[in-house]
């Protein structure tokens, strides 16, 4: 820490910070290659021994080097304006002004996801004359994560709910105007003011984005395990229905962020069913003008930041069956961060959802192309190393690296339980293990998330791609030290050299 500086700066401790201050000079080429040499082999150093947080650390991406070496931009909507798509159109606008993207990957991408997770692909709009466009699929690689992903499902929750609605007027010449919000006639009325219900397992920006949102909401109780408990939820949903007349918009954690618990999604949308239809809240009418418009009186939204990227290529971690969490059951809305599984240099991941439910559209001068997402600029190299992980990877291979992890856990497990803390556990379907914590030397080395629960000072293991036997084996040796009492020949059986030996 730098007393210059103030006490908010903080340097680690194998590094010299001068060697990273930067004036209006540049640096010396001396310094500035000492400065890189100690920024690699603290990466290197951090890298090896991850083993603490959902994100898959290390990468086999060099083949794509070239894609980070342009500034490739998505902006606007994933998909082509299909305006200019059509017969004599100017096509080759479709994508908008901004011609260094790939969004036509990206759409590679989405249809490859909407298989995945059971949404009607390709996708279909309006101008297809389709007869079931409305219910196939509209979605975006995000820039953020699944916290992005979060906020636009909560949004469009918000403002569906509300009974908000598009209207496109094509007799309005200029782009940027064609598009507006309609109000329903009722905005006062409660059962046009959803609440948010979600676990108390969710993670800590939930609460951020509803109060961003001005979202009134409620948390449900979870089981033991971290899932949500769904007697709970079906006890404040029809609270929120049959007392407030309110519609209640459900946010399902499929990985939750301590103990990477698997909410059963398939088991709560039916057990919501009958209350829902009860209530008046399955499908309503909306008055729009003189029109009257068919809706859903709910939403439900599956946080899949973790489990979504893994979960869909396996049904079963040994004795346990994963819960249905994608489109095969009545959701709106699904999200997945790409950073955690499979992994990628920077923060990404995917929303989805059904064109019935798309509330966001805009058609901007400047840029040229549809826009439905938040940010409008969106880091199109992300959508590239999905695209690759995919393409090298067939679905046999990427199910063969989840059951690998899956099984990893279940063994380091019972070694942990014999070693450090034989109340250490895992929840079924989790690629995580909640243990004691250890010392802060063991904490700092491998990135232990830590928490004290019910005054026990706790942290967890998660078991990403990048985790082999390698990096769990010097774990349980440090463990062991720690404790000075283990069972030494538990921890001898992991060996050293990578991911085999056991």
């Amino acid at each position: 820490m730098s007393q210059e500086k103030g006490r908010s700066y903080f340097v680690p401790q194998e590094i010299r910070g001068e060697l990273f201050d930067l004036s209006h000079e540049k640096k010396d080429p001396v310094v500035l290659a000492a400065a890189m040499r100690q920024l690699r082999s603290y990466v290197q150093k951090y890298r090896d021994d991850f083993l603490g947080y959902q994100s898959t650390a290390r990468l086999d991406t060099a083949h794509l080097a070239d894609f980070v070496q342009s500034a490739i931009n998505n902006i606007g909507d994933s998909f082509a304006n299909p305006k200019l798509t059509t017969p004599g159109a100017t096509s080759q606008l479709a994508d908008g002004f901004f011609s260094l993207n790939s969004k036509w990957v990206e759409r590679a991408v989405l249809d490859y996801f909407a298989r995945l997770w059971n949404a009607p692909s390709p996708r279909k709009v309006y101008e297809d004359r389709d007869e079931g466009w409305e219910d196939s699929y509209w979605g975006y690689v995000l820039s953020m994560g699944s916290t992005e992903g979060n906020l636009m499902a909560l949004r469009s929750a918000r403002d569906y709910l509300r009974g908000r609605k598009l209207e496109y007027d094509e007799r309005i010449p200029t782009m940027a105007e064609r598009l507006g919000y309609v109000e329903c006639e009722e905005p006062e009325n409660p059962e046009f003011k959803p609440v948010l219900l979600f676990s108390e397992a969710s993670h800590y920006s939930v609460k951020k984005l509803a109060y961003m949102l001005d979202l009134e909401y409620q948390f449900v109780k979870v089981n033991p395990d971290g899932s949500m408990n769904l007697d709970h939820l079906v006890d404040l949903a029809v609270m929120a229905m049959r007392i407030e007349r309110r519609p209640p918009a459900i946010l399902f954690n499929y990985g939750t962020t301590w103990t990477g618990a698997l909410d059963d999604v398939a088991e709560g949308v039916r057990r919501l069913k009958e209350p829902l239809e009860r209530y008046g809240f399955d499908w309503r009418t909306i008055k729009h003008g003189d029109k009257d418009c068919r809706r859903r009186g709910f939403w439900i939204h599956v946080d899949g930041a973790l489990g979504a990227g893994y979960a869909s290529v396996v049904q079963r971690d040994g004795d346990f069956e994963l819960p249905g969490f994608d489109f095969s059951h009545d959701i709106q809305s699904l999200a997945m961060s790409g950073h955690k599984w499979p992994g990628a240099p920077w923060p990404t991941g995917i929303y989805m959802t059904r064109n019935r439910y798309m509330l966001t559209n805009d058609v901007p001068n400047y840029v040229g192309a549809l826009d439905s997402t938040l940010a409008g600029s969106r880091n199109g190299a992300a959508a590239i190393f999905l695209w690759d992980w995919v393409a090298r990877n067939s679905l046999e291979e990427r199910a063969g690296v989840v059951k690998g992890q899956l099984d990893l856990a279940r063994r380091t497990l019972k070694v942990i339980q014999q070693v450090w803390d034989p109340d250490a556990w895992r929840a079924p379907g989790s690629v995580m293990i909640i243990m004691k914590r250890p010392k802060d030397e063991t904490v700092r080395r491998y990135a232990l998330a830590c928490n004290n629960v019910n005054n026990v000072d706790l942290c967890h293991l998660v078991f990403m791609p990048h985790v082999g036997e390698g990096v769990v084996g010097r774990l349980l040796r440090d463990l062991r030290a720690e404790k000075e009492a283990g069972d030494t020949l538990a921890a001898a059986a992991f060996s050293d050299d990578g991911r085999g030996g056991w």
